[in-house]
């Protein structure tokens, strides 16, 4: 969308006419839903093309793993904590960084490693995310759903 925005006024198009088509496009596609009575068809039927170029330009998230999200989710707390202090927000993020933590040394304890090693594992992971976080785009390459699914209670385990 983007693109073709920038593509058209490159083009000489106006602003307010690129606004005018794109506002126009989507009516005619809520339009065309609502005339089919299908609208996940309609959407379905224009989002696969543009779904392929949008995965040409810009890369798939990066799906961490649990030592990542352990870390991801230790640098966002800091962020958040320098920022705004001890607040809700930053008490929840450091609860789900010492789950994923704790998650991390429990499986490295099942693997017949130590918790010293755990430790350099989610060392070294502290390191690599920090240098992601530092890159343009930072820590939004990863795909941060996967570290909150990681984060979810275990069955059972929550009573």
């Amino acid at each position: 969308m983007v693109q073709t925005g920038s593509s058209l006024i490159d083009a000489g198009w106006s602003e307010a006419d690129v606004a005018t088509a794109m506002r126009d496009a989507a009516t005619t596609l809520q339009t065309q839903a609502v005339a089919d009575g299908d609208a996940d068809g309609v959407l379905a039927a224009v989002m696969g093309p543009c779904l392929a170029l949008l995965d040409a330009e810009v890369p798939p998230l990066q799906q961490p793993n649990l030592p990542q999200c352990a870390a991801i989710l230790r640098l966002s707390y800091e962020e958040v904590h320098g920022a705004e202090g001890l607040t809700d927000r930053a008490k929840d993020l450091l609860t789900l960084a010492t789950v994923l933590e704790a998650r991390t040394r429990r499986e490295a304890t099942e693997q017949g490693r130590t918790q010293a090693d755990a430790d350099a594992v989610l060392a070294m992971e502290a390191d690599s995310v920090a240098k992601v976080a530092a890159l343009l785009g930072g820590v939004q390459r990863y795909d941060i759903g996967t570290c909150f699914e990681l984060a979810k209670p275990e069955e059972k385990t929550h009573y």
